[in-house]
């Protein structure tokens, strides 16, 4: 099965083996996001956030949506399940807060991020960023999450004690009021981090901040970066309707045979880091033009 959720309200499961709808929830906003944990083993819950300052629970079990985490005082813009702890998640919201959330704790969350790690809280408390933040991601182990917001920073997160590891990156442009996918490499050397730059995508590295690359080749914004371990590749998406296959350079000259012959020469670039693949390229041939 495979999950959707959109401006229509609604949250649908769907059956891969027959392409139809298993299930849906209706909420009372549009939803912004939603998550299943890739580790848990004794729940099957999907944290949905949409127009509500709540955070809701959906169990695919019983088909109850009753469940709900309050402490957010806006709407609730994105929710992702520990890479970890099974029964943990983070929420990010329009109040400018990262909530961290043991779902078996109901008097409210376990640590409220804090972008000053305490040494300069105002009369509104401690706040994570200046501004709505719409993009959240944790590393393969669970002890840090990477978050972005339209305050334009990138923030690197101790999960365990919700310090701001203050890893400084440069300003990225953002200015959606709507969830948006980070990437994130596993087992790397070193781990990177994949940014939406309006239709461009920054690349850093996670923990000293250094910027790597910019990747171009998206026409409209970018919304959503995913990093696939096994291949090593990046899968981007944006608003000019086309997905976008990203693969590393390597020095081995018989992998950069391998990549012109299968792309071409004029979609090859050893010096970009990054090399742009289309996954709607035209594979056409024009012998009757």
């Amino acid at each position: 099965m495979f999950l959707t959720s959109g401006t229509d309200k609604l949250v649908k499961v769907w059956d891969t083996n027959t392409l139809k709808t298993a299930g849906e929830y209706e909420f009372t906003g549009i939803v912004y996001s939603h998550h299943m944990s890739s580790v848990a083993t004794t729940h099957c819950l999907v944290a949905v956030a949409c127009q509500s300052s709540t955070i809701r629970l959906v169990d695919l079990k019983s088909g109850s949506d009753s469940y709900t985490l309050q402490g957010h005082t806006k709407p609730v813009v994105c929710v992702k399940w520990s890479t970890q702890k099974e029964f943990c998640l983070a929420s990010g919201s329009a109040d400018s807060k990262i909530l961290f959330w043991d779902i078996r704790r109901a008097k409210g969350p376990l640590l409220v991020f804090d972008q000053h790690n305490g040494e300069n809280v105002g009369d509104q408390g401690k706040t994570s960023h200046s501004g709505l933040i719409n993009g959240m991601k944790f590393t393969a182990d669970g002890l840090h999450l990477l978050s972005t917001g339209t305050d334009d920073r990138i923030r690197l997160w101790n999960t365990t004690t919700g310090k701001n590891t203050l890893v400084n990156y440069r300003k990225t442009k953002n200015d959606w009021k709507r969830a948006i996918e980070l990437g994130v490499t596993t087992n790397c050397s070193p781990d990177l981090i994949f940014i939406p730059n309006v239709s461009s995508i920054e690349v850093y590295n996670m923990y000293s901040g250094e910027h790597v690359t910019t990747l171009r080749g998206h026409y409209a914004q970018v919304n959503s970066c995913i990093f696939h371990p096994h291949y090593q590749e990046l899968y981007s998406g944006g608003n000019d309707k086309s997905i976008v296959v990203w693969t590393p350079s390597c020095d081995s000259l018989a992998y950069d045979d391998h990549l012109k012959s299968q792309n071409g020469e004029k979609d090859y670039d050893k010096n970009l880091g990054y090399k742009r693949v289309g996954a709607t390229a035209d594979a056409w041939s024009d012998d009757e033009s």
